[in-house]
């Protein structure tokens, strides 16, 4: 499906939300793109370590700016996905559009449980980050369903070993962590927690959602040959089932790099 015309881009605004430990900057690249693509684009900031998810949704829910005739779109990584959804829940925006969330803890995240029995969980965690735990005493057992359209794109590279980790994971938040229920589409694309912000495909994703409602930019685009480091990139979907909140199979794309100029593909 074809990009919206850039002025039909240009009505709406995308707010960006970073995760914990990390500031406004790092959205940086993922907004600069966000822009070029025709769409206005704000990154806010807040403190991840000092202040609950709540706290923290109150605050920012007070500076989100008006998208005035359009829509207001949420790209959020980790913790800022779980901040939008308590957004939505308690100061929900008059003209909430479509929400992508990469590599969020939305069923709770096994390593904020490990992590909360170590002396460093203060510095580390802080009270965000102890409400994400995976056990009943987590935020994510007082959400619900998501009841907007909502994309969320989960990494596959872990780039390291956290043995407490079970199945594919970005090295911080396992994939089947990042799934909830009420959710529009779900992707996995080989990216790491950290390094998915800088994925030029990823934004292509994102992009794709806010126009459609549906990711695909990769699986329609001929262009497209992996991600930025060259390396071959996997892509399993899932979309919701009318019947369920969760949908069922994977379907998974594998993408590898076109091979050099003077060698045999």
């Amino acid at each position: 499906m074809p990009p919206r015309p850039a002025a039909e881009r240009a009505r709406d605004l995308v707010v960006l939300l970073h995760g914990l430990g990390r500031t406004r900057r790092s959205m940086r690249v993922a907004q600069r793109r966000v822009e070029r693509a025709g769409y206005r684009a704000v990154s806010l900031g807040y403190p991840s370590r000092t202040q609950t998810i709540e706290t923290i949704a109150g605050d920012l829910a007070a500076q989100l700016p008006d998208p005035g005739a359009g829509r207001l779109h949420f790209l959020a990584h980790s913790l800022g996905g779980i901040v939008v959804r308590v957004i939505a829940r308690d100061h929900r925006p008059a003209r909430l559009g479509r929400v992508v969330m990469l590599g969020p803890p939305n069923q709770g995240s096994v390593l904020a449980g490990r992590l909360r029995h170590w002396r460093v969980d203060r510095a580390l965690m802080g009270p965000a980050g102890r409400q994400l735990v995976s056990d009943p005493d987590g935020i994510h057992a007082t959400l619900g369903p998501v009841d907007f359209e909502t994309g969320v794109i989960a990494g596959s590279w872990p780039l390291g070993l956290l043995p407490w980790l079970d199945g594919p994971n970005d090295g911080l938040v396992a994939v089947r962590e990042t799934e909830v229920e009420g959710m529009t589409d779900h992707v996995v694309m080989r990216e790491n927690h950290g390094l998915i912000l800088l994925s030029r495909p990823v934004v292509r994703e994102a992009l794709h959602f806010f126009d459609h409602g549906r990711f695909g930019a990769l699986s329609s685009s001929s262009s497209t040959s992996g991600s930025e480091s060259g390396k071959s990139m996997r892509i399993g979907r899932r979309r919701r089932d009318s019947g369920s909140g969760l949908a069922g199979s994977v379907r998974s794309i594998t993408r590898n790099p076109p091979a050099p100029a003077g060698t045999n593909a």
